[in-house]
């Protein structure tokens, strides 16, 4: 069947289990939920794989579909060595709001790689927590990459209420509804 299109280890069941989940949608809808469901338990296992693209790529999926497992992976993620990892935490936690993500997402505020901040704004932007401006005015006082320094700007914005939220539309909703 297929294999090697899956940037990940356990690739061939997860391409076995996508196919089958088209091919099922429409008729068996309680299959489709135990495929997903397996689909997120081979995914799971590469979150803790040596290869951080792959656990980046194992977080991004795992966010998507939306597994019951994925908060935890999520803030373990946020405390990953890697910046691809944590960008890839961030994003999720972006779309997912984990409980118990805050203090790591302020946290990476003052990460050491510039792709990482303003995710971490974006991602506290989403969260709406007013109870962050406080850190997030510090940190932008210190902030030297003006580019970086108006995002976080505007999220400061944001959450005092002198401007609306920024429009979240995720390609996985259906806009008709």
């Amino acid at each position: 069947m297929c294999s090697g299109w899956l940037p990940w280890r356990g690739s061939r069941k997860i391409a076995n289990a996508l196919i089958g989940i088209i091919e099922m949608a429409d008729t068996h809808p309680h299959l489709v939920r135990e495929a997903r469901q397996e689909i997120c338990e081979a995914i799971s296992g590469s979150v803790k794989d040596p290869d951080p693209a792959i656990r980046a790529r194992s977080i991004n999926l795992l966010s998507l579909l939306r597994d019951p497992a994925a908060p935890s992976i999520v803030v373990a993620a946020l405390c990953d060595s890697d910046s691809r990892v944590r960008v890839a935490g961030l994003m999720a936690a972006f779309h997912l709001r984990p409980p118990g993500c805050l203090d790591d997402v302020i946290r990476l505020l003052a990460d050491d790689d510039p792709h990482v901040r303003p995710l971490a704004a974006a991602a506290l932007e989403r969260v709406g927590d007013p109870s962050s401006i406080g850190v997030l005015q510090e940190v932008r006082s210190r902030e030297r990459d003006e580019g970086v320094g108006r995002q976080m700007d505007d999220v400061i914005d944001i959450l005092e209420g002198r401007r609306p939220p920024t429009p979240i539309v995720s390609f996985m909703e259906d806009p008709q509804a």
